[in-house]
């Protein structure tokens, strides 16, 4: 599978070389209070693109993923 490209808040970010694996990890994340509730995390497969949209309060910096 090719890298999927990764964009937090409509700003591509970066790429990933397994976007389900990621997903995975940021909704567990999510699920134990490790990053806010409200955050959005998108997969779509057809595009092989994840999108993370955090509300304004924000997201942790990705070196606390």
């Amino acid at each position: 599978m090719k890298e999927a490209k990764v964009y937090v808040n409509g700003r591509l970010l970066g790429f990933h070389p397994d976007p389900r694996k990621l997903v995975e990890e940021l909704r567990k994340r999510r699920r134990s209070g490790q990053i806010p509730y409200t955050v959005s995390v998108t997969y779509y497969e057809n595009t092989n693109e994840v999108y993370i949209t955090p509300t304004p309060e924000g997201l942790p910096a990705p070196s606390s993923w």
